[in-house]
């Protein structure tokens, strides 16, 4: 297994953000699904900086905002 940049994957999935021209984005946390012959597995990468606080605070968040509909994206 070898370790690749996720960007050109996650530009031809159709992956974007609504940012503001002011906004500047200090952390992110990418959730995959990968399949292989049937198989299906979960893997989670961080940006370098990312903390374990900021990682679990961000997808807490994340599944807030997908459970809840008074929670709405940006």
């Amino acid at each position: 297994m070898a370790r690749v940049p996720l960007a050109e994957i996650l530009d031809k999935m159709g992956v974007s953000a609504d940012l503001g021209a002011e906004d500047r984005v200090t952390d992110a946390v990418v959730l995959l699904k990968l399949e292989n012959d049937g198989d299906v597995a979960v893997a989670i990468e961080h940006s370098e900086k990312t903390t374990w606080y900021d990682q679990r605070a961000l997808i807490n968040t994340a599944a807030a905002v997908v459970d809840r509909s008074d929670l709405k994206p940006r």
